[in-house]
C-alpha cells in the first residue's frame, strides 16, 4: 500500500518541479527525494510539519540550488493531505 502514497507523493511533488529540473531531466528526477518525503510521513503529521520536512528533504538534497519558501512547501503540504486523508494514510502506512 506504501506504493500508493509514494505515487500520490510524487504527483504533487512533479507537479511543485521546486528545482525546475522536470523540463530537462528524467521523470524519476525527484525520485530519491520523493520516497525520503514519504519515509518520514506519519498519520498524525500535520500540513506544517510535513512542510518542514519536504523543506528540509529538498535542502538536504539540493542544497543552494533549493531557494523555495515555505509557504510553497507548505502548500505542496496541504495538497499532499487532501489527496491523502488521514484514515487513508493510517493504513498506507500500516500496512
Amino acid at each position: 500500500m506504501r506504493g500508493s502514497l509514494y505515487r500520490l507523493v510524487k504527483r504533487v511533488i512533479d507537479e511543485w518541479d521546486p528545482v525546475d529540473l522536470l523540463s530537462h531531466a528524467p521523470p524519476d528526477e525527484y525520485d530519491p527525494e520523493i520516497r525520503e518525503i514519504t519515509r518520514r510521513m506519519t498519520p498524525s503529521q500535520t500540513p506544517e510539519e510535513l512542510a518542514e520536512s519536504i523543506e528540509r528533504v529538498f535542502i538536504t538534497y539540493f542544497g543552494e540550488a533549493y531557494e523555495r519558501p515555505i509557504e510553497e512547501c507548505l502548500a505542496v503540504a496541504q495538497r499532499c493531505c487532501l489527496r491523502c486523508p488521514r484514515r487513508t494514510m493510517m493504513t498506507v502506512l500500516h500496512d
